[in-house]
């Protein structure tokens, strides 16, 4: 595929390779809801980035980073921005 083809199939392209992204967030008891980190999950591996910039970690995938935080936090929810494909 050449960058010269018309934007729509360099859209497609690019879409069909795009990351889905994902929140963590920590839910506590009285509905306070704090989003922990941001994340990227190409389907391989997951990236996570603290909201505060005090987090940053590689993980097998979002699932196993939730799982990981949930252990450090009293609740914490996996959210996608997107459903999957």
């Amino acid at each position: 595929m050449s960058l010269a083809d018309s934007p729509s199939p360099l859209q497609a392209f690019v879409a069909s390779r795009a990351p889905r992204a994902f929140a963590l967030v920590e839910d506590s008891d009285d509905e306070d809801l704090q989003i922990i980190g941001w994340g990227l999950d190409d389907g391989e591996q997951a990236f996570v980035v603290g909201y505060e910039g005090d987090l940053r970690g590689t993980f097998t995938s979002a699932g196993n980073a939730h799982w990981l935080l949930s252990r450090a936090e009293t609740s914490v929810r996996l959210v996608w921005l997107r459903p999957a494909d």
